[in-house]
């Protein structure tokens, strides 16, 4: 007994530091750009497989897995091919692969899950209505995102975020996805479209029509 409860007390210990560590590497990892946090999971984190063959890469204390989480990716994925498809784009899912980085979410002024995005002087939010510091000398300055294309191609596949969502926002997700793969589709298809939409300054999404009703 001498020995067990000093062994005990050292495990609560080691385990309470990890969990603090783990709590504030994760708080603070939005300082990072969205680019270097996300590509940064693709080495760290095994992916989860969609049910459409699709991967997601979990951000460490974004939120656990669910049955349903995968699905909302591929009808967000898929629905954004078929508007493509019916804009004449030459769509060819097999270059595609797919993958989305999940962050930690909090909610944006209406609720939906968001993820920050640290901005600096020459950004185009930056200072602008949707900076949430605007007019602050406090560093650093963020904006609120719904999701973020952050690769496009080889190496890395078709890479983009979107924030953790629980079952009650599950179409949320799935636009998400839809809107982050008319960015995706767009450089591939149309390069042009693409650079003139990158920012949403003069206009959001949807970017690609739905498809026409017959």
């Amino acid at each position: 007994m001498n020995y067990i409860l000093p062994f005990t007390l050292t495990g609560v210990v080691i385990t309470i530091f990890v969990y603090l560590w783990l709590r504030k590497r994760s708080a603070e990892s939005w300082h990072l750009d969205p680019e270097t946090r996300g590509l940064r999971l693709l080495g760290q984190v095994k992916p989860v497989e969609t049910p459409g063959g699709h991967e997601i890469y979990f951000e460490e204390g974004s939120g656990p897995d669910f049955a349903r989480f995968g699905g909302a990716i591929d009808a967000g994925v898929e629905k954004t091919f078929r508007k493509l498809e019916c804009a004449g784009y030459p769509v060819d899912r097999s270059k595609h692969r797919i993958k989305a980085t999940v962050f930690a979410a909090e909610p944006s002024a209406d609720g939906s899950p968001s993820f920050r995005v640290p901005i600096r002087p020459g950004n185009p939010y930056f200072n602008g209505e949707f900076d949430k510091m605007a007019g602050r000398p406090d560093w650093p300055h963020y904006i609120l995102a719904a999701g973020q294309t952050i690769a496009v191609g080889e190496p890395y596949g078709d890479v983009f975020i979107v924030p953790y969502c629980t079952e009650d926002h599950l179409d949320y997700l799935a636009r998400a996805a839809e809107y982050e793969m008319e960015h995706v589709g767009l450089a591939w298809y149309d390069g042009e479209k693409f650079e003139a939409t990158k920012y949403h300054t003069t206009g959001g999404h949807p970017l690609v029509a739905d498809c026409p009703k017959v």
